[in-house]
């Protein structure tokens, strides 16, 4: 058996409702009187602007942040309708490069045949 010096010794204590560490709060319920009436209604008052206050930070801020997302997204829309011009541009433009190639390597083709003949 743990003696009783022991069990005081590692922090416990006796309580009506039983043994309890020394340094644990036991919670005791007590019925508090109401506070003044008319400062209550100040707080509430105070809540509610507070409140106001709150929602229209909110407000504002989530009003930013769809702005932000619309102008993202017509920055996303010109970015593709400007990849989607190089890339016809690119593609012609390598596609009259080919052509002059080609047309540069039939006149040096037809030039040494006729030189040889």
């Amino acid at each position: 058996m743990i003696g009783k010096a022991t069990i005081t010794c590692i922090g416990m204590k006796k309580t009506p409702k039983g043994w309890v560490f020394s340094d644990e709060n036991v919670l005791q319920k007590e019925k508090v009187p109401p506070v003044n009436k008319d400062s209550d209604e100040e707080l509430g008052s105070l809540n509610s602007e507070f409140e106001i206050r709150v929602n229209d930070k909110f407000k504002r801020t989530s009003k930013r942040i769809n702005n932000f997302n619309n102008s993202l997204t017509t920055l996303h829309e010109k970015m593709d309708i400007l990849f989607k011009h190089y890339i016809e541009i690119s593609s012609s433009s390598e596609e009259s490069v080919r052509r002059d190639v080609d047309d540069i390597s039939e006149e040096t083709i037809d030039e040494e045949t006729s030189e040889s003949k």
